[in-house]
């Protein structure tokens, strides 16, 4: 009877130390080393503690295992061993063999020995605990090395282990999970006491990047983009959505798309936010060399470009609401003429008292060459970004040269204030945009 009790002890020590979660395998085994793997994160929304459920079972015709490595990658967090005190519960479980449940408990051990960043005990009741330990950090990543119990090779599965390590210990947190939208792939390497070896990924997917509230609040995402909010009221996350389609009857006909990808950004439900809003988006500098940002709104594509980082390939815009965004280079640009576009950046200042303002501009094409269009229309902004005024240019002269539209102030009212002015070509906007002040 003591002989099996400290037999059934040995395994049940094996088991925990030597099988740890990765759930959901895409699993390539060696022969005869083939154990099995499931695990349930009960919250994978993003900057969250969560307690984590894990099964493993190695079959009868599988070897037993003498060595584990498991890599966690970069963007998890887990507490460091000396924020919890000695002795604190940080997960349980119960080791099954030939169908008789035996519990555990693991423990925290503060004694790091100044070099890990978690030191485990795994008590099993009787005989001698078993000391793990996990390295590294969130920005590096982790690895978690697990030790076998001295006579691993002697024991027979099968076996099943199923355990919990809780996300809260001690009201601190110790599991969380990601700030940012992706997916992560967890990496265990396994060798077998015969030599064999097998290797087990699992792959959550972080469904949104986390937004916490507060003012100018960042939410960032794997690829480089950005969204920056002027407060989040209630806290949540961002969901983004790339494509390589544009929005089903929406084409992009006057500008040339950067990166194949079209963006867009939701909210978490609950999550509320104030904007304006700056979108931080990267751009492929071997397509374009000076990018816009496109922001879809009311079916029109607008140029919300405030700057581009031609060092980091990123490309900055503005809005007030979210839709579907672009990064690409336009097909026009605007010359501007007098009398808006005054010399040595002159502001252009007129009455209030004026019947008409000439709007006069010229669209050029990438070769610098003037460009003669039937769709585009001026439209004016106030200060508040309300569209004032909106209409076609009234004459088009010298093939395009010379684009000219009347703004009729007085009839309008337009009371005294800045303004600014866009041309729109198509479903576009096309830059740049130009201010002018009535008093």
């Amino acid at each position: 009877m003591r002989i099996l009790k400290l037999f059934l002890t040995a395994l049940l020590v094996f088991s925990l130390s030597t099988f740890v979660y990765l759930g959901n395998p895409s699993f390539a085994a060696a022969a005869m080393l083939n154990p099995t793997f499931t695990v349930t994160l009960l919250d994978v929304n993003p900057s969250t503690t969560s307690d984590m459920t894990f099964e493993v079972y190695n079959p009868a015709d599988s070897e037993m295992i003498a060595g584990t490595i498991i890599s966690v990658p970069p963007g998890w967090t887990i507490a460091s061993g000396d924020s919890f005190t000695n002795g604190a519960l940080m997960g349980e479980g119960t080791f099954t063999v030939f169908g008789t449940p035996y519990p555990f408990e693991i423990r925290n051990s503060t004694d790091l020995q100044e070099e890990h960043t978690a030191h485990f005990v795994i008590n099993f009741g009787s005989g001698t605990p078993i000391d793990d330990y996990i390295d590294g950090d969130p920005i590096m990543g982790y690895t978690i090395q697990l030790n076998p119990v001295p006579g691993a090779e002697s024991l027979i599965p099968p076996t099943d282990t199923v355990f919990t390590l809780f996300g809260t210990v001690e009201g601190k947190n110790f599991l969380t999970t990601p700030a940012v939208q992706g997916d992560y792939t967890w990496t265990a390497d396994f060798t077998g006491v015969f030599g064999a070896t097998a290797q087990s990924i699992w792959t959550p997917t972080i469904p949104a990047s986390s937004t916490p509230e507060g003012t100018d609040v960042t939410t960032t995402f794997s690829d480089g983009s950005s969204v920056t909010f002027a407060g989040v009221e209630v806290g949540g996350g961002t969901t983004q959505t790339t494509s390589e389609l544009a929005p089903e009857g929406i084409d992009t006909e006057q500008f040339q798309l950067a990166g194949g990808q079209y963006y867009d950004f939701t909210l978490t439900a609950g999550t509320k936010i104030a904007c304006p809003c700056t979108v931080i988006l990267p751009y492929d500098p071997g397509t374009i060399d000076k990018p816009s940002v496109y922001h879809l709104e009311d079916g029109v594509w607008v140029d919300v470009t405030t700057s581009y980082d031609d060092i980091n390939f990123t490309v900055t815009g503005t809005v007030s609401s979210f839709s579907w965004f672009a990064v690409g280079m336009p097909n026009f640009e605007i010359d501007w003429r007098l009398p808006l576009e005054w010399p040595n950046g002159q502001k252009s200042v007129f009455s209030t008292r004026i019947q008409i303002l000439p709007i006069i501009f010229s669209l050029v094409d990438s070769n610098n060459k003037y460009v003669e269009r039937n769709d585009a229309t001026v439209q004016v902004f106030n200060s508040s970004g309300h569209v004032v005024a909106k209409f076609p240019p009234r004459y088009i002269l010298r093939d395009g040269k010379f684009y000219i539209a009347l703004l009729k102030v007085r009839q309008l009212n337009l009371p005294a204030g800045k303004y600014t002015t866009k041309v729109q070509v198509g479903n576009t906007t096309v830059s740049p945009s130009i201010d002018f002040i009535l008093r």
